[in-house]
């Protein structure tokens, strides 16, 4: 079913509800839960937000059980400020973002254009999760010879409609523009609503992989009390310290700074951004391999191995790294659990 709204003179919406049956990958699932998200992709007058201009946006999500698509279309370039603001709307209650390749092309354009149209609502912190990063760490598992969004519709067996490129699509605007000619429009459209679409089937990529090998790949997230949501973007060890940084998706928490025995956490309210480290236990053994662990008997919250337990070790002690090997399932658990403690307790001071 489609539907058109127009609005003002030459600002339209056009909804579609796809009658596809759609089905979320298990990995994707088991990693983000009930976590409200959407497909986004945009087309531009051209490739430098300096001087070129968005002119659609293209936005999928479900609703109901159903998926549909939303497209934000200018008939005029001229529209684009208002093209900006609805899309800034659209998304304020949508924590997590999916895109190809918008960490370096579609979300930056969008904020130059924020700033040079000198809009005062910004696009709201999100959850990103940019499906090209996740393709080129496995491009060569997945015997890819590039990682265009096309090549990887090929290689999963996609078959798209659209015979256009975002090149094609920029000359066609102008034509449209001159002419107002409704067939160049619809090839437009088409070829934004073919990327989102398609783009969903595309996240039946994510099962290719163990599920130790996604959390290690993409960008996490977990709700803590009052809803609050937390992005987990980055963990690493380094010198003798795990540590774990990403988002705290909160319009009400202050400047925070927490140090215990077994954790320092930082919280920067100006930038939403925090810094969680953990000191680790060192050993060596016998083979000259580097151990290091933490234990669970230190912390307030109660933490088991996610992993079957085929050492003479306590269940205490949660070895992260031995020598090169990295623990990414309990690193991945753990830092859920402590953050998750972490914030309860924070929010609960914030109210108090």
């Amino acid at each position: 079913m489609n539907e058109y709204i127009r609005l003002g003179v030459t600002m339209e919406i056009i909804r579609y509800d796809l009658s596809d049956s759609f089905t979320l990958p298990k990995n994707f699932r088991n990693v983000y839960k009930d976590i409200p998200f959407a497909i986004f992709d945009i087309e531009t007058t051209g490739l430098n937000p300096q001087y070129n201009k968005v002119i659609l946006i293209g936005i999928l999500y479900s609703k109901d059980t159903k998926i549909i698509i939303e497209q934000l279309f200018c008939n005029s370039r001229n529209e684009e400020i208002d093209l900006l603001e609805r899309f800034i709307k659209r998304i304020k209650d949508i924590p997590l973002l999916i895109s190809y390749n918008g960490d370096s092309f579609d979300i930056p354009f969008l904020t130059k254009r924020i700033e040079i149209n000198k809009i005062t609502a910004r696009i709201p912190r999100f959850c990103s999760l940019d499906l090209l990063k996740f393709v080129r760490n496995f491009q060569l598992r997945f015997n890819l010879k590039d990682c265009r969004l096309k090549s990887v519709e090929k290689h999963l067996g996609i078959d798209r409609q659209d015979q256009i490129n975002g090149k094609e699509s920029v000359e066609l605007y102008n034509r449209f523009e001159n002419t107002g000619e409704k067939h160049l429009k619809d090839l437009i459209l088409l070829h934004n609503h073919d990327d989102l679409r398609y783009l969903f089937k595309v996240l039946s990529i994510l099962d290719n992989v163990s599920h130790e090998a996604l959390i290690s790949s993409i960008p996490h997230m977990l709700t803590c009390s009052n809803e609050m949501l937390c992005v987990i973007n980055k963990s690493y060890i380094k010198n003798n310290t795990l540590s774990v940084s990403g988002l705290l998706l909160s319009d009400n928490m202050d400047e925070y700074i927490l140090h215990q025995p077994g954790f320092s956490f930082n919280y920067n309210a100006d930038n939403q951004r925090y810094l969680l480290q953990v000191p680790l236990y060192k050993v060596v053994l016998d083979s000259k391999e580097k151990c290091f662990y933490i234990n669970t008997n230190e912390y307030s919250f109660h933490y088991h191995s996610r992993l079957e337990n085929n050492t003479l070790l306590p269940d205490n002690i949660i070895l992260l790294k031995k020598d090169k090997h990295i623990n990414i399932v309990d690193i991945y658990g753990f830092s859920t659990e402590l953050l998750t403690y972490i914030i309860e307790n924070l929010s609960e001071a914030s109210s108090a």
